[in-house]
């Protein structure tokens, strides 16, 4: 949908993500290039039809549409290319490693949650020792 235009405004990208639509404009403002947001309300209170609508359009003017598409082009091949260097030796092999930190906290959350489910399925009742009768309260 890119170079679709709307009232002397051109669409230069489509973001499924708002907080992508958000970054991609504000550097493009930084850079002197006026952004506009469309379809972010729909976003917003529609957020699962966002396939629907093609997501958030980034519109400038149409005089600075090739500026800007050069410079969006740029920044999401900023983003992609992005490579962590190994602060010791700054090698690019980097690979993601699991850490054990997590699990306490998984732990805690799930011994809470077993506490609460605990509670809420909790009834008072009551039972007579001489003949075994129960009734709630």
């Amino acid at each position: 949908m890119a170079g679709q235009a709307v009232g002397g405004l051109v669409c230069v990208a489509n973001c499924l993500d708002i907080t992508e639509a958000h970054i991609l404009s504000g550097r493009l403002n930084a850079a002197g290039i006026p952004a506009f947001l469309f379809n972010e309300q729909i976003y917003q209170t529609l957020w699962s039809h966002r396939f629907t609508f093609g997501g958030v359009r980034i519109m400038v003017l149409a005089s600075r549409a090739q500026e800007a598409e050069a410079f969006v082009e740029a920044c999401r091949s900023d983003a992609r290319g992005f490579r962590e260097e190994c602060e010791r030796c700054g090698s690019t092999d980097v690979a993601r490693q699991f850490s054990w930190r997590v699990v306490p906290g998984m732990l805690m959350a799930l011994l809470a949650f077993s506490f609460a489910l605990g509670y809420a399925l909790y009834r008072d009742r009551r039972r007579c020792r001489a003949c075994g009768h129960g009734w709630g309260v």
